[in-house]
């Protein structure tokens, strides 16, 4: 029988904050009666007093005031994926003068029934009052009613949707991104994240890292190799199943296993213990490489090939694209936004000296130099895969992508009268 190893820890830490929209009547005294019957694994403590370390169930809550140590939400830094609210909530949300702020600290034993205890007082607490809820681990913010949906129903059959309490932040870093995971301290469990990935492939990779947050939330052991295996089959939570196996490539293997390595949090993110995927396998060319076949085993990766002549249509629409490049470099060397990157179509030489068209995702742009990730898998070079970093010219690129938060994309006029013309 092969070695497990827990990456549970032996505690976990929930920080939640309640925003009055109104004057609510909520004093001390409604709070500590509630949470005597709501509470019932918790003994409350005065507020920082208590250690994280501490291995009992405990909570504590303060008053909050503006013009004392009540920090307003700055909406502008936060992900409104997140926010649960309509646009009157958020408006009423950015006014708001006071509040009460929670933190719940205790054992990793039965950590979902806690949680489910800690999502049920909340919402008794908040319920039909105007409030705002927030997550200040995961970052999330929510309505009593958008609250009772996303926390109090997250439990069916002792199970977790694990996006209900674990949000992914993704950032760019010198030309590709990183995503990690805020809340994983909620289930006593390490954050997840992931680093140097085409930014263009955003859903995967986050989708890699939901995989694999809820299958350690699910069950938190890896192998002596420090391996964990993904079978998206066999997830727990039926909510997350569905989403997972839903709309994949028909190739996808639903299955894949990463290893995983501690690493020290960064900037921004949970201050907390952290795991990062690593890809080492020396028989990959790039750790981008690996990334790609990782996640095309697990959601599948497919593409078509189109062998076409570069007629006077064609080659009078690649010349108004290049015609936007300088613009672009311009754009990316300031620094792109989350949600944001370019691409560029470029040839490769075949074997027997033809051109293989293929898109780039811009990593790096000096002067007419870019570097970049290759987003194609190739039909006719052998030595050449998909993941690949590689080097060309801008003079040498046929069109471009400028892709968008909103799932929008401007450019690749060449593709679309190829596509017009089947």
């Amino acid at each position: 029988m092969k070695t497990k190893i827990s990456v549970l820890g032996p505690g976990f830490i929930t920080r939640l904050s309640i925003y009055f929209r109104e004057d609510e009547p909520i004093t001390d005294v409604l709070i500590s009666d509630l949470a005597t019957h709501s509470l019932k694994s918790f003994v409350k403590t005065l507020p920082d007093t208590v250690p994280v370390s501490t291995l009992t169930d405990t909570y504590h809550f303060k008053q909050t005031e503006h013009d004392t140590n009540f920090k307003s939400p700055k909406i502008e830094r936060r992900v409104r994926l997140y926010f649960r609210l309509n646009d009157l909530e958020v408006e009423e949300f950015l006014r708001s003068k006071k509040g009460i702020e929670f933190t719940f600290i205790g054992t990793s034993a039965n950590i979902l029934a806690k949680q489910q205890q800690i999502a049920d007082f909340i919402y008794l607490l908040t319920k039909d009052k105007k409030i705002i809820i927030a997550d200040l681990i995961a970052d999330a913010f929510y309505s009593p009613g958008t609250w009772k949906v996303g926390r109090v129903a997250a439990f069916p059959d002792n199970t977790i949707n694990c996006s209900s309490l674990v949000t992914i932040r993704t950032t760019r870093e010198d030309g590709f991104c990183r995503a990690v995971t805020r809340g994983m301290s909620s289930f006593g469990l390490p954050e997840i994240s992931v680093k140097n990935f085409p930014c263009s492939n955003r859903d995967n990779f986050e989708g890699l890292v939901s995989a694999v947050a809820q299958t350690l939330i699910e069950n938190p052991f890896i192998d002596q190799n420090s391996r964990l295996l993904i079978e998206l089959k066999k997830i727990k939570n039926k909510n997350m199943r569905h989403q997972y196996l839903q709309g994949n490539a028909d190739n996808a293997l639903l299955t894949t296993s990463v290893k995983l390595k501690a690493v020290q949090p960064q900037e921004g993110d949970n201050h907390w213990h952290q795991l990062f995927i690593a890809f080492e396998n020396p028989d990959y060319a790039s750790p981008q490489e690996e990334a790609h076949q990782l996640v095309a085993d697990l959601f599948g990766f497919e593409e078509t090939h189109m062998k076409t002549e570069h007629d006077e249509e064609l080659l009078k629409a690649s010349e108004n694209a290049k015609k936007r490049l300088p613009e672009l470099r311009t754009l990316f060397n300031k620094g792109l936004e989350p949600g944001y990157s370019i691409t560029v179509k470029a040839p490769f030489k075949t074997p027997d000296e033809d051109n293989e068209w293929m898109w780039v995702e811009v990593t790096q742009w000096t002067d007419e130099r870019i570097e970049g990730v290759l987003l194609n898998d190739p039909f006719g070079i052998p030595d050449l895969k998909v993941g690949a970093i590689v080097v060309i010219s801008q003079l040498e690129v046929f069109d471009y992508m400028l892709n968008k938060p909103n799932g929008t994309t401007e450019g690749n006029e060449t593709e679309k009268i190829l596509k017009s013309r089947q």
